[in-house]
């Protein structure tokens, strides 16, 4: 091949075998990998809309970008020493392509490999370890909402190709190896042959306020209502490569109904601050749009004292409540000046660090919610972060919930509850999850041996909790009416 390009790690390109300076323009180089992905020519007004939308000459920066990319693409040194001028870069009025005929991509090439029917166990590890790195690293545009989704997209797509590898790795060997199993699919049970690959449409409902929350219903049985953990984004939660298939596994046990909260992923954004009220609105806003009579809630992290407080005021609708690593009352709530105060600091320090390019600020909740994540899972949850909300609505949810207190709500609660809370957590310590279990009447608790705030679906804990909800429904199904 003349050309090579090289998009597993940093973007490269090479003439044969010899490294080409790219152009120091980012929306440059993220135009080239966009057209090179993308088997159809692009219509130039898109890609103007794309990358330069709010340019006074948005297609003059284009034509010069393109310029930049036949420079690169066009003119390639032969073996012999001469240049040769090939026109890869394909332009006319309205469309623009890259003819990828003679152009090798280490991407395109690997992800038709795994795609063939038979592979040796050493060439799935091969192609697997390959697979790992990280796709076009550094080539986020995070002030290009559009491009950063479809990037992000095409890295969900990578890791749930390598995770198909990984676990044909673990199928054929028949044992335990140590990467397969962090990401071998966590196994279904009977009723589960054909697994949910794909959630139902997202839809819409709004409270008294007009506030439009998206929701979404996947599977069938006992309703299993989930409101959201920490920040949220149903676009890509399902597929989640830290804790996607948890939800497919749930999705084909009971009818797993979701929700974003105000203010982040698909619900409406244009808000003007979150209250607790407001929360507590949506959650019953979301269960009306279902139309509920009886359902099991689960709280996870911060909607712990969500489902504590609906629990106690609707007990003839909840026939079910399970509390994961969660509290019963916020930071501002508990009293501690000294934690107030450093909780005070990490939110003004969200309104000015969340949006940028740095992910130092966001890794820092990624590290707290899952410290044993991978480096590649960590990028990815940074992404999903900035996705899920913008610096200031995620200031205004970390403060709405950081003033919530259900404490003495607690003792109101009288259906059957069960407290799971992983016993290494950092970021809310398992006293918080026994506390609670010991003030609600018959609650039971499991520790969970996992330091995740969030699990990670690989992690045997995992599949415990999953286990331990469908005991715990299952028994207490007799008390539902």
């Amino acid at each position: 091949m003349q050309i090579a390009i090289k998009m597993l790690g940093e973007l490269q390109v090479f003439h044969n075998n010899l490294l080409t300076p790219l152009p120091s323009s980012k929306l440059t180089r993220a135009l080239l990998v966009y057209l090179l992905l993308n088997n159809r020519p692009q219509r130039r007004d898109y890609l103007c809309t794309l990358f330069w939308p709010e340019a006074k000459d948005a297609r003059g920066s284009l034509r010069w970008s393109l310029s930049k990319l036949r420079a690169i693409l066009n003119n390639n040194a032969s073996e012999s020493g001469a240049e040769q001028n090939i026109e890869r870069v394909v332009a006319d009025k309205d469309y623009v392509s890259i003819n990828k005929t003679d152009i090798d991509i280490d991407l395109v090439n690997l992800c038709s490999r795994a795609a063939q029917q038979q592979h040796y166990a050493g060439e799935l590890t091969e192609l697997a370890k390959q697979l790992a790195m990280p796709l076009l690293d550094g080539l986020d545009l995070h002030n290009h909402p559009d491009f950063q989704h479809w990037l992000i997209a095409q890295r969900q797509q990578l890791i749930q190709l390598r995770s198909k590898l990984l676990s044909q790795i673990a199928a054929s060997a028949k044992c335990s190896v140590t990467d397969a199993a962090k990401t071998a699919p966590l196994p279904a049970r009977p009723r589960q042959a054909l697994q949910l690959q794909y959630q139902a449409d997202i839809r819409y409902c709004a409270g008294d306020d007009g506030v439009k929350i998206a929701y979404v219903s996947t599977g069938w049985g006992l309703p299993l209502l989930k409101p959201p953990a920490l920040l949220n984004h149903l676009q890509y939660d399902w597929h989640a490569p830290l804790w996607g298939r948890i939800f497919h596994q749930l999705a084909g046990d009971y009818q797993l109904i979701r929700y974003d909260d105000r203010g982040s992923g698909m619900s409406e954004r244009n808000i003007d601050g979150v209250s607790v009220d407001d929360l507590a609105q949506d959650l019953a806003t979301v269960v009306t749009a279902n139309n509920l009579s009886q359902f099991a809630l689960l709280g996870i992290s911060n909607s712990v004292a969500l489902c504590i407080d609906y629990a106690a005021r609707h007990p003839e609708q909840v026939s079910h409540l399970i509390l994961f690593n969660g509290y019963a009352a916020g930071w501002c709530a508990d009293g501690d000046p000294q934690l107030r105060e450093k909780m005070q600091a990490i939110i003004a320090l969200a309104e000015t660090g969340w949006e940028q390019d740095n992910t130092a600020f966001r890794q820092f909740f990624s590290m707290t919610f899952v410290p044993d994540a991978s480096q590649h899972e960590l990028d990815w949850f940074n992404e999903y972060l900035l996705l899920a909300a913008n610096a200031k609505n995620a200031a205004a949810l970390m403060s709405a919930f950081a003033d919530w207190d259900v404490r003495s709500k607690l003792t109101q609660i009288k259906v059957p509850t069960l407290v799971i809370h992983s016993l290494g957590d950092k970021a809310v310590p398992a006293l918080s999850g026994r506390e609670i279990a010991a003030t609600i009447p018959g609650a039971e608790f499991i520790g969970l041996d996992s330091t995740s705030h969030l699990l990670l679906e690989y992690e045997p804990s995992a599949q415990q909790f999953i286990d331990i909800i469908h005991d715990f429904i299952s028994r207490h199904q007799k008390s539902v009416v």
